[in-house]
């Protein structure tokens, strides 16, 4: 990220200091938004600080006001001549409804209006330094949202949840609508974090039993699809170099991989179950009859006790999400874990 130029809205705690501290330790230029003039500069002192580098702007700016909005924007673009990323992070949730001073509903006006018209007035400078990425700070909220085209402002029934659900779909519905106008020139990136994908799973895992079902089944899950790609033969050279490469380990390596960029603290806890179900997997291929057949019988057993859990819960995911939610687990198991022996993840 040498002498790239990066704009974090939000950045003054949460995931957008955390991305704008990564971005400043890899050697780029970042400027972070604020509301309030004083945390901006103290957020971007703190950046300075733990970094060793100066290149740390403070944008103090209240984007709930398009006025705002349009004075970030030309702050932003006489203080960078080159801008390469734009990662709009800032947003809210509010249980009552508030009316901005451009008498718009507060949640729809910051979380949706307010990147929508930034991104719009810095467009020009970011296509200039194509291939530019825009990213999309979204939540696993848009599952459950609805634009209400006859009552987009809450006025007549106003709901926290629906405003904040409405208004991250409407940030998905946005970057994909973006990214389809300016193919090519500029890449458009949802992000997703481990809360999010947590959020979801969370979502789909809210009655008890359903939760103590996932408790029993998503280890032997995962050991079964191991187990099952242990049996996958591979080539020679890798039998020779040690028994345990094969395409459960590597399968595994990659898995966290992914994991890790999500979460270290939870890779680390990842790495150790991983380590315990190769070593049963180990265990499994020693009996009398082949490993594939025994993953396949608790794989079947696992996937019917998920199964019961997801009729229980009254809400069945997609086979696509399903699939998904097979890395997502054992990430769920560790989370909660994590959580009841107050480590932070």
């Amino acid at each position: 990220m040498a002498g790239k130029a990066v704009l974090v809205t939000g950045g003054t705690g949460g995931i957008g200091k955390a991305t704008a501290i990564g971005l400043v330790a890899l050697g780029a230029r970042v400027g972070i938004t604020g509301r309030d003039p004083a945390r901006t500069e103290a957020a971007a002192a703190g950046i300075r600080a733990t970094t060793g580098s100066p290149a740390v702007d403070a944008f103090p700016a209240d984007m709930s006001v398009q006025a705002g909005v349009r004075r970030l924007a030309a702050q932003v673009l006489d203080t960078y001549p080159q801008l390469d990323v734009l990662v709009n992070n800032a947003g809210g949730f509010w249980a009552h409804r508030h009316v901005t001073a451009d008498g718009l509903e507060h949640t729809f006006a910051l979380n949706h209006l307010a990147p929508f018209l930034l991104t719009s007035l810095l467009l020009d400078r970011l296509t200039a330094n194509a291939p530019a990425r825009i990213l999309n700070v979204s939540s696993a909220a848009h599952t459950r949202g609805r634009i209400d085209f006859d009552d987009l402002q809450g006025e007549r029934n106003y709901s926290g949840q629906r405003a904040y659900s409405q208004s991250k779909l409407a940030n998905v519905m946005f970057t994909y609508e973006l990214a389809r106008r300016l193919h090519g020139r500029v890449a458009l990136l949802p992000m997703r974090t481990v809360s999010d994908w947590l959020g979801e799973y969370s979502a789909s895992h809210q009655n008890p039993t359903n939760k103590l079902l996932h408790w029993i089944c998503v280890p032997p899950i995962v050991l079964s699809v191991m187990g099952l790609l242990w049996s996958i033969p591979v080539p020679r050279a890798f039998a020779d170099l040690s028994p345990w490469l094969n395409w459960a380990s590597l399968s595994a390596a990659a898995a966290l991989l992914y994991y890790l960029a999500l979460s270290w603290r939870l890779a680390a806890g990842v790495l150790v179950a991983f380590a315990v179900l190769l070593v049963l997997t180990r265990l499994l291929s020693a009996l009398p009859w082949p490993l594939w057949l025994s993953s396949l019988a608790i794989f079947i057993v696992a996937w019917v006790g998920q199964f019961i859990g997801h009729a229980i819960e009254g809400r069945r995911p997609s086979f696509f999400k399903d699939l998904q939610f097979l890395l997502i687990g054992p990430l769920w198991l560790l989370a909660a874990a994590y959580r009841r022996l107050s480590l932070a993840y």
